[in-house]
């Protein structure tokens, strides 16, 4: 299936028209024939970060619409999100398919794609600002421990901030290499826990109700022992849906509806 009737992706593509502007952002990268041809070797070498590309466009698209941003930040924001890893480019594919931990060098290795991303769109002209932003910093962390530059919160754009959560999100949900791929519950309770330290508060709530942090129709095993079936979004409380109890683990039998 495609990424975008994907559970991954909860509620984020029903809204609004968020297919309509994935598609608008495609087609303004094809108007930018180099950073198209550095897509396709992308493409060609690493098929996951490609994907990866595909899902964090629709996500920051349906984050931008949650934040009521105006229709071409919007668009802008799903380029940005199509060419945000481009910088893999220039990374051996070794290392880009390496199961298990980096070595520090690797890891050095590895922060240098913000940068080398930088300097293939700016080749290829694609001179537009959120793009170029988000490219460079979507590694940047609020408390002034992300890559390359080490900003703080107030020195990094909302753009980048939306990246940040939307790139970790899809990272964490997608299997890898080097990783099983989390729920996305996982996910989003990886990222709650920090919100303040690595990632911005109020683009945290702006996510969490874009996706919903347990996408109807999720299976949930309660404490109590219950399973339960997610049937609404709490706004107030992301981390507790509405749920229907359907089955006593501790009974082994259906509960009465």
């Amino acid at each position: 299936g495609s990424i975008f009737n994907d559970v991954r992706m909860g509620h984020a593509l029903e809204t609004n028209g968020a297919l309509l502007l994935v598609d608008s952002a495609s087609t303004s990268l094809s108007r930018h024939s180099q950073a198209l041809l550095a897509m396709a070797r992308l493409k060609a070498k690493d098929d996951y970060t490609y994907l990866h590309s595909y899902s964090v466009c629709a996500l920051m698209i349906a984050v931008g619409r949650t934040l009521k941003l105006p229709d071409g930040e919007v668009r802008e924001l799903g380029l940005a999100g199509l060419v945000h890893d481009i910088g893999k480019l220039t990374l051996p594919e070794s290392l880009l398919m390496k199961a298990g931990d980096l070595s520090p060098a690797e890891y050095e290795q590895m922060r240098r794609h913000p940068s080398a991303g930088y300097r293939i769109l700016n080749e290829a002209r694609l001179y537009t600002n959120i793009p170029l932003d988000v490219c460079v910093h979507h590694h940047e962390r609020v408390d002034g421990k992300g890559y390359p530059f080490g900003l703080f919160e107030n020195e990094i754009s909302v753009h980048a901030k939306i990246a940040a959560i939307c790139d970790t999100y899809d990272s964490l949900t997608s299997p890898r290499p080097n990783h099983l791929a989390w729920s996305p519950a996982r996910a989003m309770e990886y990222i709650a826990v920090r919100v303040d330290t690595l990632f911005d508060r109020r683009v945290f709530k702006a996510f969490t109700r874009t996706v919903g942090i347990y996408p109807l129709g999720t299976v949930l095993r309660l404490r109590s022992g219950r399973l339960a079936v997610v049937c609404g979004q709490n706004a107030n409380e992301p981390l507790r849906p509405r749920v229907m109890t359907f089955y006593s683990v501790s009974q082994s039998a259906p509960l009465p509806q």
